[in-house]
């Protein structure tokens, strides 16, 4: 899942990022502009502003943790999207314009394609400037006094805020020929008045999101300022995956004990160690699927094979889906050395499961290089480009069209019922809302049961679990 403290590597794709509509105080705006008197006449430059200054996708390699922008936001950012389509599209040029017409302290990244990182822009606000942005972020939008457009400085009404999201939801594009076309449609139709409940639950959220490590406050603040006028997720379907994407800043990105609170009256339900038992068994791997055949899970062994306690599983489920989906064992090692040491990190990555994985990784991506692509869960042939620059995006692909089949059934039961809504998708887990209690525990066994004769049938030891 989606973290909203950064982008977890493998997990999330960079290019997703969309440009936001910020709204804040006309005080704060006003502070800005006496601090950056050149961007009164550069308008141009108030977009990636409100992005820098507003964006939950943080990098999480750097202790700053500035914007992440890849070069397809950057394009949207300055307005160069047929120049992006084109091949002609260049970032630098427009980045480091803005960071001169700013001002501020400022360190631009470069991008690196070897290790999949995009540019990455951090600006180093002055205390009263700091102070003024960390207000906006703990304030809710429908509290701010006198609120405004970020970009424009234009007084904004709510209801037409509220309004335009939803035309956006409304008129999503959806490819009728992808398979998962279906749920795109389902998760954008399900209506607004089903999450008004949750919706009360903002002033709640704000507070438990305080208590959260400080290193996460940020990122949920920056998500939850914006939920007032998009609460009901947007959903996307996406060229480089077969999953269902949120749409911009969204319950899906929060941690989950801020979703939890969100969404505290719908039940949670997630694959059991879904990535781990796809390649278990799409990437023939004995010992990880008899693993997961008889206990049910990875993590006990590999924490004890690491020497790592139950504090570390975080950092190994994220390093393990990270692995599944193609990341280098450099990158691999320069995250966990972050997390959780050196020491630990190459006590994980050498032990035996690990190494098992990896190994079999490296094999299926020979095949896929043999083979010049893959076919997919749907039957579906995906070709490797030229000199192979897509490897690893096919490999992950191939791994997340076969949690899109497992998942599947979910959709063709709700479509045919009006006692519960899925208010929430995570990939490899939702939230469900019950309409009608009397049903619900019914409805629920007859959900898990069909996931679970598709796991059967595809021979991937998994199962649906409700979470605590």
């Amino acid at each position: 899942m989606p973290a909203a403290s950064g982008l977890m590597i493998g997990m999330f794709d960079p290019s997703l990022i969309r440009p936001q509509r910020a709204v804040v105080s006309r005080a704060f705006r006003e502070t800005l502009l006496g601090r950056m008197p050149r961007l009164r006449d550069q308008l141009a430059y108030w977009r990636p502003l409100g992005h820098v200054l507003f964006t939950p996708f943080l990098d999480e390699y750097q202790a700053e943790r500035g914007a992440v922008i890849p070069r397809p936001l950057a394009a949207a950012l300055e307005g160069k999207e047929k120049e992006l389509r084109g091949g002609r599209y260049r970032s630098l040029l427009f980045l480091t314009g803005f960071v001169d017409a700013c001002g501020l302290e400022a360190t631009l990244s470069p991008y690196d394609h070897e290790a999949g990182r995009a540019r990455v822009l951090t600006l180093r606000l002055e205390p009263a400037l700091d102070a003024g942005l960390q207000q906006e972020l703990r304030t809710p939008q429908q509290q701010l006094f006198e609120p405004v457009d970020f970009e424009t400085g234009k007084a904004v009404g709510w209801r037409g805020v509220n309004e335009r999201w939803r035309q956006v939801r409304q008129h999503v594009a959806v490819d009728p020929s992808h398979p998962n076309a279906d749920g795109v449609r389902y998760l954008n139709g399900v209506s607004p008045r089903v999450y008004a409940p949750h919706r009360e639950r903002l002033d709640a959220a704000y507070g438990v999101c305080l208590t959260l490590p400080a290193t996460k406050v940020d990122a949920n603040l920056r998500i939850l300022r914006s939920l007032p006028w998009q609460f009901e997720p947007t959903y996307q379907q996406v060229r480089k995956s077969p999953r269902i994407y949120t749409i911009g800043s969204s319950l899906a990105l929060c941690s989950g004990v801020v979703r939890r609170c969100l969404l505290h009256d719908a039940a949670q339900y997630d694959l059991e160690n879904a990535q781990p038992a796809v390649v278990a068994c799409l990437w023939d791997i004995p010992d990880i699927h008899a693993l997961l055949r008889e206990h049910g899970s990875i993590w006990p062994l590999l924490l004890r094979q690491a020497g790592l306690s139950d504090e570390h599983k975080p950092s190994v489920k994220i390093c393990v889906y990270a692995a599944v989906f193609g990341r280098t064992r450099w990158m691999l090692r320069q995250v966990l050395a972050k997390d959780i040491g050196e020491e630990r990190a190459e006590r994980l990555l050498a032990s035996p499961v690990f190494q098992s994985l990896l190994d079999a990784r490296d094999r299926r991506m020979k095949a896929i290089k043999r083979d010049g692509g893959m076919r997919d869960a749907f039957g579906r042939f995906h070709p490797l480009e030229p000199q192979s620059r897509n490897i690893r995006t096919l490999l992950a692909y191939e791994a997340q069209s076969y949690e899109v089949k497992l998942m599947w059934p979910i959709f063709d039961l709700a479509r045919r019922t009006d006692d519960y809504s899925i208010v929430l998708w995570l990939h490899d887990g939702f939230y469900v809302r019950s309409h009608d209690r009397s049903k619900f525990t019914r409805q629920m066994r007859r959900l898990l049961g069909a996931v679970e004769r598709q796991a059967q049938e595809l021979n991937i030891p998994t199962r649906l679990v409700a979470s605590a």
